[in-house]
């Protein structure tokens, strides 16, 4: 009879431990829950770059004989993926042989065109901050997105003070500003 007993009262103190493990748990859990909402810890979720195909090529035109006051230097091609806001782009042309960073080109929503951040070499035009030729530019986007099937031209003005001769090997980066990722990173040999 003894041995009933003892074995009856060990069962009755399983059912408080398991109660007290269960309720700590919910406590856990809940407090966890409500302090992911209180500190925005789930609503945060860090932006992501757009998914593009990027192609780079030479432009037509020759660097050796140019014709007016700019040169085609190369073309971006948008061969499939996400549209893009242009206003959320940055381009960035280095010289690939010495990797250095020759110009930053931004969306300028005035002409619609892609142009240098550096200062213009003139005081007569319509240059990125309004007093001069910018240093390069693109053909315009007038919808103000880059969209699957665009070509854009990068044009260069001719001024010996940015100098890219034919045979230079550029390096252009495309990054996206809203999440501060790059999109597009490739190479072009212009002639």
């Amino acid at each position: 009879m003894v041995e009933w007993l003892k074995m009856k009262r060990d069962e009755k103190a399983v059912s408080p431990v398991i109660g007290v493990i269960l309720m700590v748990a919910i406590t856990v859990i809940l407090a966890a829950v409500i302090a992911s909402f209180v500190f925005g810890i789930g609503s945060k979720a860090p932006k992501t770059a757009p998914t593009v195909q990027i192609g780079l090529s030479d432009a037509s035109q020759s660097l050796k004989n140019p014709t007016g006051s700019y040169v085609d230097l190369f073309m971006i091609s948008h061969n499939g993926g996400d549209s893009i806001k242009c206003s959320e782009i940055k381009i960035l042309i280095y010289n690939e042989t010495n990797d250095s960073l020759i110009d930053t080109l931004i969306y300028n929503t005035t002409v619609k065109t892609f142009q240098s951040t550096t200062t213009p070499y003139s005081t007569n035009g319509n240059g990125f901050n309004g007093t001069g030729y910018p240093w390069f530019n693109t053909t315009p986007i007038n919808d103000g997105r880059l969209d699957p099937g665009d070509i854009v031209t990068v044009t260069m003005t001719l001024n010996p003070s940015k100098p890219i001769t034919s045979g230079t090997t550029l390096l252009v980066k495309m990054i996206d500003t809203a999440s501060n990722q790059p999109i597009f990173s490739g190479t072009v040999q212009v002639w």
